[in-house]
């Protein structure tokens, strides 16, 4: 009994030991360490120095070894170490001296991230018989259930061209069914029109944009006609954190937020096509991207419900760089507020928000399989984590980033082939758009990705 007790006893001490540890509040210290972030082979480490000697040399430990002796002049600095190890745990300390005597900090440990493999299969579905067919954008709900939205042209049972499309095409597991849903305005009078965008939370609760929107709750299709004076276009494409947390964007800036029931508009102050929104898991930050022909590119950001403009500029050079065009933005990802992921057609970006607002570099920063800028061709990137990022565009192109090096799946390759919408949920990876023909009876393609391990 009693060594019952004396174990219980230790697990309580234990469980105390570490929750101190975990909710370590190093602000407070004379001398602590926060961890910011990190990646497979990066860290991000805040030192606040309190009220030691803010010109004492600092020395910064890794595993016990001093890799950076520096300066403070700050009551608090970041500091970025990279070459770690994917998959390697880390302790970091830092210690500095006052009067002779020894100050040392908390220690902050983490493992880093490991890496993904890029052992992939795949397979490619084609869909229509005359006419142009087209899927603009696809929703993951799991790997039996799956929807793909745009127009797709069949013919009827007699074999002749029958005009009415299809606008949603579903997976369940074994064959993809085409669907015809029709959008009835508050006339009641009933229209079959193109899909162009779809965004799912689960099964029982799927949007989908036209110019309008249509609403799935498990049973029946719902239409929800948009005022005019709060959105006047093509829903391009949509993002939320919950279904009483959604936003849509369109052409010309438009951009529309839901929220406890009702529609808002959002003043973006920009006139540029809108061309892909991704957010936060909290939707505390939503990033939105966005280019046309003849104007410039831009990136922007809503945050505690404001909207700025990140990025607007007619020369495409989202790195500050005079030798390299980035091109247009044509989508973005993030999954915390540190950093967000931009694909533009000749790379994937990473810019840091908090941890170092100015800088815009490629990922990786160099080397490591990283396609060129003329081999990217990229439309949309999608991931499950930073270590597990998925991007298809132009010509068949699908690179993936396993958090160190690239590969491009040259198996897939095909001039004819521009894809459109792509999402990745699981081991399930699914690129939709258009396979060219002869410009006269091209077919809407779904390629499905998994993961092969």
């Amino acid at each position: 009994m009693k060594s019952i007790l004396f174990s219980l006893l230790l697990l309580v001490v234990l469980f105390l030991s570490l929750s101190c540890s975990e909710s370590y509040d190093y602000s407070q210290a004379s001398l602590g360490l926060g961890l910011r972030d990190y990646s497979c082979t990066e860290a991000w480490i805040e030192v606040q120095i309190g009220s030691n000697d803010k010109t004492a040399n600092i020395y910064i430990k890794k595993n016990d070894e001093i890799i950076q002796t520096v300066k403070v002049g700050e009551s608090e600095t970041l500091f970025y170490f990279d070459n770690l190890l994917p998959n390697t745990a880390y302790k970091f300390d830092a210690v500095t001296y006052e009067d002779g005597k020894e100050v040392k900090s908390n220690p902050v440990t983490f493992t880093t991230l490991d890496t993904t493999s890029h052992n992939f299969t795949w397979q490619t579905f084609t869909f229509g018989e005359h006419s142009s067919s087209v899927l603009y954008d696809v929703a993951i709900v799991d790997e039996n259930n799956i929807w793909a939205v745009g127009e797709i042209y069949m013919n009827d049972s007699l074999g002749n061209p029958d005009p009415s499309l299809y606008n949603l095409i579903k997976w369940d597991g074994i064959s993809w069914k085409p669907e015809r849903v029709y959008f009835k305005n508050s006339q009641g009078q009933s229209f079959l029109a193109p899909m162009k965008s779809i965004f799912a939370f689960n099964a029982n609760d799927v949007w989908i944009g036209l110019d309008q929107i249509i609403y799935w709750n498990g049973a029946t299709y719902k239409s929800i006609e948009l005022p005019d004076a709060v959105f006047q276009s093509w829903i391009n494409k949509m993002w939320g954190s919950s279904s009483d947390d959604l936003y849509i964007v369109g052409n010309n800036g438009n951009i529309a937020h839901y929220q406890s029931g009702s529609w808002t508009k959002i003043e973006s102050e920009i006139n540029v096509n809108l061309k892909d929104i991704y957010g936060t898991p909290d939707g505390s930050t939503v990033w939105i991207s966005g280019y046309e022909d003849f104007k410039p590119t831009v990136l922007l950001k809503i945050s505690n419900s404001k909207i700025e403009t990140v990025f607007n500029s007619r020369d495409y050079l989202f790195v500050n760089s005079p030798d390299h065009i980035s091109g247009g933005i044509v989508s973005v990802w993030t999954n915390n507020n540190n950093f967000v992921y931009v694909t533009t057609w000749y790379g994937l970006y990473r810019k840091s928000i908090y941890l170092d607002p100015s800088r815009e570099e490629f990922l990786p920063p160099s080397g490591r399989g990283r396609p060129s800028s003329l081999d990217w061709h990229g439309i949309r990137s999608r991931a499950t984590d930073i270590n597990n990022i998925f991007t298809s565009g132009n010509r068949g192109t699908m690179h993936h980033f396993n958090g160190v090096t690239y590969r491009t799946y040259q198996e897939l390759a095909d001039n004819g082939v521009t894809y459109y919408g792509l999402d990745v949920k699981g081991n399930a990876t699914i690129s939709c758009g258009q396979k060219y023909e002869n410009g006269i009876s091209d077919k809407a393609i779904i390629t499905v990705i998994k993961n092969n391990n």
